[in-house]
């Protein structure tokens, strides 16, 4: 059972030509090359964000008003036992009391603005290496054998 479906992800309208732009599924139905789009759907650059957030000990970004924001993720797609497990376990490690299992909704609003945190910081790094020579499939590669190297 999800007990995110019915919930939805907002991301804030200035990331909104982030999450094209590295998406290779984006809500127009065009196809993005994956060295310059390394995330299969925006929920995996979602949670990548939530990793990073968790990774980096940022703080939570504050919650921005519905209309500077727009539904980019339904909640049904985490579906996976992984994703929900993840999420849930943050939000007790972050929260501090199991009692925000009791509120799917505002897990997710918690969990999002972590996310969202992480996000800012991986598109910063990503603008800066789009300048460069790498491509964001590049950089993530690196960035992921730098933390197997560190565990």
């Amino acid at each position: 059972m999800n007990i995110f479906a019915g919930q939805n992800i907002y991301i804030p309208n200035n990331l909104r030509e982030f999450f094209a732009r590295y998406c290779q599924t984006r809500s127009e139905g065009s196809k993005n090359k994956i060295e310059d789009s390394p995330f299969p759907r925006m929920v995996d650059f979602w949670f990548l964000g939530l990793g990073i957030a968790a990774e980096r000990n940022l703080q939570p970004i504050k919650t921005q008003e519905k209309k500077d924001t727009y539904n980019a993720i339904e909640g049904n797609v985490l579906s996976d036992d992984f994703r929900a497990d993840s999420i849930m376990l943050f939000c007790i490690s972050r929260h501090g009391s199991i009692d925000i299992l009791d509120n799917p909704a505002e897990m997710l609003r918690f969990a999002n603005s972590y996310a969202l945190a992480g996000i800012y910081d991986l598109v910063s790094e990503l603008t800066k290496i789009n300048t460069g020579i790498d491509e964001p499939l590049d950089y993530l590669s690196n960035l992921c054998a730098k933390y197997l190297k560190t565990k």
